[in-house]
């Protein structure tokens, strides 16, 4: 038996006051996920998802509108047999309509470049802190880390360090102001 995972969603109603439950897509094992259309997200549409105990599990733990649940469900012959959901050539429908597949996008090749670069900066931070023999590589990781990511660089701390009236921008112009009148 196949088994699917359905994404469980509490939506507005068409009125905009009451909350619908409503099944929202469907992942197969190999992770490809596919979309339902608005029209028959509608749990109530799905009737045999009603009578088992993991939509009334789903009912009590979706409380608000707008939250989600995934979980993994095996297709019973009721199941299979009431809405074919996979037909013969274990495309994913319901009804008589096939259901859109959803494209996941990938991670952007940047990151290995912004990992190169990192190495590279800890590399040379270590081999610049090497006076003590006997340092904790973990200190120098923590060390970096807090430098990289929580040091201002000077273009923002000139543009954002206070002075009396403001910022240092501010304060130039007042003093230009001040030396050409």
């Amino acid at each position: 038996m196949d088994q699917l995972r359905f994404e469980f969603a509490v939506l507005p109603a068409s009125d905009g006051k009451s909350n619908v439950y409503c099944v929202t897509s469907i992942t197969k094992r190999d992770k490809k996920v596919f979309a339902i259309p608005e029209k028959i997200q509608s749990a109530s549409l799905h009737k045999e998802f009603i009578k088992t105990a993991a939509y009334n599990k789903i009912k009590n733990s979706l409380k608000k509108r707008h939250q989600t649940r995934k979980i993994w469900i095996t297709m019973t012959n009721e199941l299979s047999n009431v809405y074919m959901y996979i037909d013969e050539d274990g495309n994913l429908q319901f009804g008589d309509q096939y259901l859109e597949e959803i494209e996941q996008k990938q991670a952007s090749g940047n990151l290995g470049k912004n990992t190169d670069s990192l190495k590279k900066l800890f590399t040379k931070f270590i081999e610049s802190s090497q006076d003590l023999k006997k340092q904790n590589l973990k200190y120098f990781a923590e060390k970096f880390i807090i430098e990289r990511f929580t040091s201002w660089n000077q273009v923002t701390y000139a543009l954002l360090f206070k002075y009396k009236d403001g910022s240092l921008v501010d304060y130039a112009i007042k003093k230009k102001n001040f030396y050409w009148t």
